[in-house]
């Protein structure tokens, strides 16, 4: 799915069904609020930088606690979120950027969805 300037993005909350997530490009979906209020960063390890060809190589854990029923979303307001994001869960993200001039171009993402706080096997105090 595309997570940027995609105008067919899901709709999240069926009484808001003018808010699409994905609509925006990159800044835009970072800042309008709705990622950063379900999901939180726990873990990051970058595995490779090519920098001859732009590239880099991450790995992420990102937890949703679940404890939010609904977020403020710039230019929404409040939008209630799903069932499947008011339950715990963890997800891996593989993610290869390519950067061109200082700035991200492009990211190509595979995501596993694993049980809520499973360890990532890099952690120094398993």
């Amino acid at each position: 799915m595309l997570a940027c300037n995609n105008d067919q993005g899901p709709v999240i909350d069926k009484s808001k069904p003018e808010f699409r997530l994905f609509t925006g490009d990159c800044a835009q979906e970072l800042t309008a609020g709705f990622l950063t209020d379900v999901e939180k960063l726990r873990s990051h390890r970058t595995l490779v930088v090519d920098e001859s060809h732009g590239l880099v190589l991450d790995l992420a854990l990102l937890d949703n606690p679940a404890t939010a029923r609904s977020v403020t979303v710039a230019a929404a307001g409040d939008v209630a979120l799903p069932a499947s994001l008011r339950m715990p869960w963890t997800d891996l993200h593989g993610q290869l950027f390519k950067i061109e001039a200082g700035k991200i171009t492009y990211i190509e993402g595979l995501v596993r969805r694993v049980p809520y706080g499973q360890k990532s096997g890099w952690e120094t105090n398993v």
